[in-house]
């Protein structure tokens, strides 16, 4: 499938052919454009010569409202001739310049993620991956981070970023899942600077294993316990509480997880 920037004008030259691939003659054609849940969007206007040059204009490629990332289009393309109408459909994706919309669906910029990776030690493919592949690991990262219950200390001092002694006196504003998708970004920036960037640094180790590909890790947070193929078996250590994320992402939110334990009868 071919992937073009939001705002651009798609271009394609039909062939005038049956489906079969056999010349046909055409006498008109209809072309109309719907996204990938085939909402329509348009009709738009064909050039007939020798064949059909199909137009998508800027506008109907714009990302409709409320989307940051990717959305489809699928363009069909009907041809009418003396022996009946011939259907094609033309299916491509439009990609917003930046589909990450920090805190709604990333912590950070995929320029700032890069920029930041060369200072955690470890990496093995953030650095060499592409940029689409890192922003749909940064967004699956930051799916999983935002399943964990977090807090921050209301005692932070900004002018001195000296955080306070933790005891039983701590004031904690702790924020959930649901809490991320209702956020903004001037929200999101007033918190302090070492939440952040703890956030950002998880992120990216996150990201870094999803590229990576962890079999063990997938298979545990899937609840296996033992595996056997043929007269070869594995066990999977039971009783660790698994967070959903990997060992090295938690220990960077180190401080800022809230953990609730409760017992009843």
């Amino acid at each position: 499938m071919q992937i073009f920037p939001e705002n651009y004008v798609v271009t394609y030259d039909v062939p005038l052919h049956d489906l079969n691939d056999k010349p046909v003659e055409v006498t008109g054609a209809s072309v109309s454009v719907t996204d990938e849940r085939r909402r329509p969007l348009g009709a738009i206007d064909a050039v007939l010569g020798e064949t059909l040059r199909v137009v998508v204009p800027a506008e109907l490629n714009a990302l409709q409202a409320g989307t940051s990332g990717m959305e489809g289009r699928v363009v069909t393309v009907v041809l009418h001739t003396p022996g009946g109408d011939i259907t094609r459909q033309l299916v491509y994706a439009v990609q917003g310049t930046d589909s990450l919309a920090v805190p709604n669906n990333s912590f950070q910029t995929i320029h700032e993620a890069r920029i930041k990776a060369f200072d955690l030690p470890g990496l093995k493919m953030v650095h060499g991956a592409s940029d689409r592949d890192l922003r749909a690991a940064l967004i699956e990262a930051y799916a999983r981070l935002t399943r964990i219950s977090l807090k921050i200390i209301d005692s932070y001092d900004r002018e001195t970023l000296i955080l306070p002694e933790v005891n039983y006196r701590t004031r904690f504003t702790y924020i959930d899942q649901q809490h991320w998708h209702e956020m903004d970004v001037a929200t999101f920036d007033d918190f302090p600077a070492y939440f952040t960037d703890r956030l950002k640094r998880a992120q990216i180790i996150e990201a870094d294993e999803i590229l990576t590909g962890d079999i063990i890790g997938d298979k545990r947070r899937a609840g296996v316990l033992s595996e056997s193929i043929g007269e070869s078996s594995m066990m999977f250590r039971n009783g660790v509480l698994d967070m959903g994320v990997t060992r090295a992402a938690l220990e960077a939110l180190t401080g800022l997880v809230h953990y609730q334990f409760r017992i009843t009868r």
